[in-house]
């Protein structure tokens, strides 16, 4: 399935993309995201278009909504939620005065796991796919 979707996406252009806010996602249960935001994300929705027909089409369920960020970090559970929440206002309040484009030339395809022990769950990349013809 990885070299089909190789060959898939050699027909796909690298592009820029500009991240232009930083912000957060607060999750009351788990981990929360500090991330990067960008404006103009039409590229990125295409690419990930292409992706989740693949994925659809090869009986893999793909997310029922798309990440379109960068993220810069999770900040664990706290034990008590005002102190998060003040710190990601915080976050929230320093905006970049200018970021530079960064290249899109790859995605990496992740397997979820699931640790019972724990009761966590996250994922791990297992291979990066590049885009376009190198």
């Amino acid at each position: 399935m990885e070299g089909e979707l190789s060959q898939l996406l050699k027909s796909e252009v690298p592009f820029s993309i500009l991240p232009s806010y930083a912000d957060y996602l607060y999750k009351k249960h788990s981990d929360s995201v500090i991330y990067l935001g960008f404006e103009d994300i039409r590229a990125l929705k295409s690419l990930s278009a292409v992706v989740r027909k693949f994925l659809t089409r090869n009986n893999f369920s793909p997310p029922l909504r798309d990440s379109l960020f960068l993220a810069l970090g999770r900040i664990k559970r706290q034990r008590y939620p005002h102190h998060l929440k003040q710190f990601l206002y915080a976050v929230k309040q320093v905006q970049p005065e200018s970021m530079k484009n960064f290249q899109v030339d790859s995605i990496a395809i992740c397997e979820d796991i699931y640790q019972e022990k724990d009761k966590a769950a996250g994922y791990y990349p297992k291979k990066i796919i590049k885009i376009g013809k190198y």
